[in-house]
């Protein structure tokens, strides 16, 4: 997830208002693995999409790096209603969270003696 950082064996955890939900899991199958084009010549595969958005809205998870991330959806996050000219727009934060992080040895014991 974060540049240098080793996730193996971590658990993480998304978590989001259900309503983010549907807008998160369209806008990962479009842009994850699978190149989305807009503009006056659309080359996108629509099926290719669509199979990958019901994966991730069926199974609840996303996958970033290659690796399988549950999502949880919960009603007590906040979200604001706006607009954005004429475009209704939602804000809320997605939280990423990580619930279990492997000890593992990075470096000498200090308290070892010669």
């Amino acid at each position: 997830m974060a540049a240098g950082f080793d996730t193996s064996g971590a658990v993480i955890d998304i978590v989001m208002h259900p309503t983010l939900w549907d807008c998160v899991a369209d806008a990962w199958a479009c842009e994850y693995g699978i190149v989305c084009q807009t503009g006056a010549t659309v080359a996108n595969d629509a099926l290719a999409v669509a199979n990958l958005r019901d994966r991730f809205v069926n199974d609840m998870f996303l996958t970033i790096d290659g690796l399988r991330y549950p999502v949880t959806l919960d009603n007590g996050i906040a979200v604001t209603n706006a607009s954005s000219g004429n475009t209704p727009v939602r804000c809320s934060t997605i939280y990423v969270i990580t619930r279990v992080l492997p000890r593992r040895a990075c470096c000498a014991d200090s308290r070892a003696t010669a």
